[in-house]
């Protein structure tokens, strides 16, 4: 697919809250009056995806380098779209939390790092997300081996608690595969 078909079909897809968090979230990254916001328009206006007439009202309003302008507006408006749902799921609250503590252990700030990490830890294990608790604990493991005094004491308790989540997700794996068997037969 042509990628301002492909740009159209985004552009219809946003809903009427996500169409408005764009636009203010072009204005608060300070590119309000670029060609991609003219694209933009011009695509949202259209009933009836076609690209000859949009070809021809971009040239008329003098949108030029359209294939950097439509790449550029794809980002933008996934960009705006994670913006507005990145703490609306589980998942992306503890991969947020998890990116959080990563930004602060490259900076040095390793025990607020552990904290947040014990957080994101917590929230993986209320919610079941063992996968993402494997994740966690493999940081940890990683930040202890290279700031903490206790080395031995602490890195065995990650390793046992790494070692039960893997089995919870080879649990739910094993349900998922005999529940797969239930569907098939």
């Amino acid at each position: 697919m042509k990628p301002l078909k492909t740009l159209y079909i985004l552009i219809n897809a946003l809903k009427k809250e996500e169409k408005r968090h764009f636009r203010l979230f072009s204005k608060r990254v300070g590119e309000e009056d670029k060609h991609y916001l003219l694209l933009y328009n011009a695509i949202a206006k259209l009933s009836v995806y076609n690209e000859a007439k949009l070809i021809k009202e971009l040239k008329a309003l003098k949108v030029s380098n359209l294939h950097a302008n439509v790449s550029h507006l794809q980002q933008l408006i996934i960009r705006s779209l994670k913006l507005q749902y990145e703490n609306r799921s589980i998942d992306s609250q503890i991969e947020n939390l998890v990116m959080e503590a990563s930004i602060l252990g490259q900076k040095g700030l390793i025990e607020k790092q552990q904290k947040i990490l014990i957080k994101a830890k917590n929230k993986a294990k209320k919610y079941e997300r063992y996968e993402t608790l494997v994740k966690i604990l493999e940081q940890q493991i990683r930040y202890t081996f290279n700031y903490s005094k206790q080395i031995v004491e602490k890195v065995d308790e990650l390793i046992e608690e790494s070692i039960w989540a893997q089995k919870c997700v080879n649990t739910n794996l094993e349900y998922q595969r005999l529940l797969f068997g239930v569907f098939v037969n």
